[in-house]
């Protein structure tokens, strides 16, 4: 348990790596080697370890034990006593009067010996939190914000970070635990350590997403009197540039100022030197660049100086060679979550609802009618528009599960094509720890809940001066059209035109299981309310994404609107969810506009998301990168044949073909949102003529069933043995956040076992063969 968001959203977040001591190719070098054209003006670089500073390791400052040491604390608490825990060691049961108490250990401390205060305790509600508070002559002089509890039932270590303490020269007289929780807070240890200044940003050495000033971007940590190398390809014209920040709380050096030196086509050393500076530096990213004479490949020594020879650290980021172009080209990627295919003002018999923006994108590029998602939930989904591969093959198929890093992302593949690459993603857990994040470098997203789509469209708006003359790829993620369907202003009720209360129980009851419908929906008696505050959030995002497409940087970009997966609107079984496989949660919108794509059409073929990063490759120029998938807007003719689907947590699978759809459910399933299904039961539909899948026709089309059975089997059967998903079972706190979304992993579910047992003899396998 850590305390990292105290920077930027109040803390920093982690990742670690270890690069070699002399400086590497850079990934794209060969390609860079030959940029001629504008797409290659832009060639990534990862700088690595030339002469690192000795590395320092957290030092244990002082150790007390909760149950011993605490006599000769103050306690303020409700109640106290010292037992037996049940996992074996002693604690100090506190209960939090008025939901909370206070723990006073007394000092002298040294403020130069600790900065990090860790608390080792069993908590029994997540809405647990530490806090950590510093005194000198009853003056708080250092304190930190709350760090919650992630888990419950284990023995945690909470990591609370202070690393202003460094700052302060006097003894520190008192440290105070501050504890808040409904129940009793099991305490079982206190330790100060002093932490390196780089650990807080980000532990270890290596590549990583550093987490400062509200943003994440991809770089290494530069400590005072440590060197890294960055190779630069030939490039002629080109300049060094990369991003840099010292957040407030780490700068405590008088001067920092970072030197450059290289060797030129001439043979001559050169040098030069960029001062950081504290008011622009502290808590805020500073682009920065370096010319470079002559064109021939050299490496380039970075190395970060204090006054003093004083402690300090550096957030090195986004390093990179640039040869600005006069009309880079730029790929946008719109995914706009829980959206319905006929969620567009374009589509003839759809919600009815306003997107115009959105058709005037249709009405410059092409409209895909019948564009199927791969699953009915938002990671794999994601997972699988930025890989190109099926779910069945990346064994992804849980919103707490991870691409592992042998997966290859379409944003990869941009970096490999000389494109900066950008992420803004409007909900927590399509953020870095989805494994999304590869190959981005820069991505944002809340730390915890969710953004509305102004939100993540502003942040998007302030960089896009950052990547001018370069070629930009970037993936734009809005989550409105999600439950709960919460439109702001003027767009609370737009399509809700009966006024009054939809929840009044003097109206007629609509007669629904309580299950089926999502807990801010309980008990309401107009089910219209809900399909008109679903259509008034796509008009919302499409408002926002108007105003953003406007941006002078977009007009003439190529961009794809599509979505994650649909939303059942209509039903008995799921309402106002997405957790049944059936065409309206499968059937999504998608849109290509921009240089290369046919204007004003419309294309009526089945398409899929497993071919939208190999076209938006295409279209950008790089179409010599490799990637799985084929090209949409070519001559060649379409891909053909079924569409196949998985479900959440692998409990179905479907397939659609020639106007029919059938779903086998590969386990036994009764949860709310997804009704009520019998192992290997299968149930066949018509497209045409059956918007709500009431009328199973397994029973009187048994042919039909038995071949599209049959079909689906051998799919399932020829999945990879590659698994590019991990499966770690996430924090309660995590898994809470993902329930108050509606999702729950069903801890059942069995990544290594396989999808289906083509030989499996039970009485409904049997009956079909």
């Amino acid at each position: 348990m850590s305390s990292r968001w105290w920077l930027a959203w109040g803390a920093v977040l982690a990742a670690a790596g270890c690069g070699a001591e002399e400086p590497a190719d850079p990934p794209s070098a060969t390609r860079g080697a030959a940029a001629a054209d504008p797409v290659r003006a832009h060639v990534p670089l990862v700088p690595t370890p030339v002469s690192p500073a000795p590395r320092a390791e957290p030092q244990l400052a002082a150790s007390f034990d909760a149950a011993a040491d605490s006599r000769d604390w103050v306690v303020d608490a409700a109640a106290v006593r010292r037992i037996r825990h049940q996992d074996g060691g002693r604690a100090l049961r506190v209960r939090c009067g008025d939901g909370a108490a206070r723990l006073v250990i007394p000092g002298p401390f040294d403020p130069g010996s600790f900065d990090r205060v860790t608390v080792a305790a069993w908590f029994l509600e997540l809405a647990s939190s530490v806090q950590v508070r510093c005194f000198r002559d009853n003056v708080v002089v250092a304190e930190s914000g709350p760090v919650w509890a992630e888990d419950l039932f284990q023995l945690l270590r909470v990591d609370v970070d202070l690393p202003q303490l460094a700052l302060e020269t006097e003894p520190i007289e008192l440290v105070e635990l501050v504890l808040t929780s409904g129940r009793p807070v099991d305490l079982s240890a206190v330790e100060l350590w002093d932490v390196p200044l780089a650990d807080f940003l980000l532990p270890g050495s290596g590549e990583g997403l550093l987490h400062v000033a509200g943003e994440a971007r991809r770089g290494v940590v530069l400590r005072a009197g440590e060197a890294r190398a960055v190779r630069v390809p030939e490039l002629a014209g080109a300049r060094l540039a990369f991003s840099t920040c010292v957040p407030a709380a780490l700068w405590h050096a008088r001067e920092l100022e970072l030197r450059a030196s290289w060797v030129g086509a001439g043979g001559e050393t050169r040098e030069s030197s960029i001062p950081l500076d504290r008011e622009a530096e502290a808590d805020c990213w500073v682009e920065q660049e370096l010319p470079l004479e002559g064109g021939g490949e050299r490496t380039v020594h970075l190395e970060l100086r204090a006054a003093g020879g004083e402690e300090a650290v550096c957030a090195l980021a986004e390093t990179r060679a640039v040869r600005p172009a006069a009309a880079p080209p730029t790929v946008l990627l719109v995914t706009s979550d829980t959206h319905r295919a006929d969620g567009l003002g374009r589509v003839a018999g759809g919600l009815g609802v306003a997107t115009p923006n959105l058709d005037a994108l249709a009405d410059r590029g092409t409209l895909f009618a019948d564009c199927w998602s791969t699953t009915n939930i938002t990671l794999p989904s994601h997972a699988t528009i930025l890989t190109g591969v099926h779910p069945r093959d990346t064994g992804h198929v849980t919103n707490t599960g991870s691409l592992v890093d042998a997966a290859r992302t379409l944003a990869e593949a941009f970096r490999e094509a000389g494109f900066r690459t950008f992420a803004a993603v409007s909900v927590f857990h399509l953020g870095e720890e989805s494994g999304l994040d590869q190959g981005f470098d820069r991505m944002l997203f809340p730390p915890n809940g969710v953004w509305d789509a102004e939100q993540t469209a502003g942040v998007l708006r302030s960089w896009l001066p950052t990547a001018e003359g370069v070629p930009l790829f970037v993936w734009l993620h809005f989550f409105d059209a999600h439950t709960p369907y919460e439109p702001p202003g003027d767009w609370d009720r737009r399509y809700y035109g009966k006024g009054g209360d939809p929840f009044d129980p003097s109206l007629p009851d609509p007669a629904l299981c309580e299950r089926c419908l999502p807990p801010e929906y309980r008990g309401l008696r107009d089910l219209e309310f809900g399909r008109a505050q679903y259509r008034a959030e796509i008009d919302y995002l499409d408002h926002v994404l108007g105003d953003l497409l406007a941006e002078p940087r977009l007009a003439d970009a190529v961009v794809a609107f599509t979505a994650d997966h649909g939303e059942v609107l209509q039903g008995e079984d799921s309402l106002f969810n997405h957790g049944i496989l059936v065409p309206d949660t499968l059937r999504v919108p998608l849109i290509l506009a921009g240089p290369g794509v046919p204007a004003g059409e419309r294309r009526d073929e089945v398409v899929t998301h497993l071919d939208l990063g190999r076209t938006l490759l295409d279209l950008g120029g790089a179409a010599d990168v490799p990637f799985p998938g084929r090209a949409l807007v070519a001559d060649e003719p379409p891909r053909g044949g079924p569409v196949f689907a998985l479900s959440a947590d692998g409990k179905a699978a479907a397939v659609a073909s020639g106007g029919w759809f059938l779903v086998l459910y590969l386990r036994e399933h009764a949860g709310p949102f997804e009704g009520r299904a019998e192992r290997h039961a299968v149930e066949l539909y018509r497209l045409d003529g059956d918007a709500e899948h009431r009328v199973d026709r397994a029973a009187e089309e048994p042919a039909r069933a038995r071949r599209m059975r049959a079909a689906l089997v051998a799919w399932l059967g020829e999945a990879s043995d590659e698994n590019l998903a991990s499966h770690a079972a996430p924090p309660l706190a995590n898994a809470a956040r993902l329930a108050a979304l509606g999702y729950a992993t069903d801890p059942s579910w069995n990544p290594e076992e396989s999808w289906f047992d083509p030989e499996c003899e039970c009485e409904r396998c049997a009956a079909w063969r």
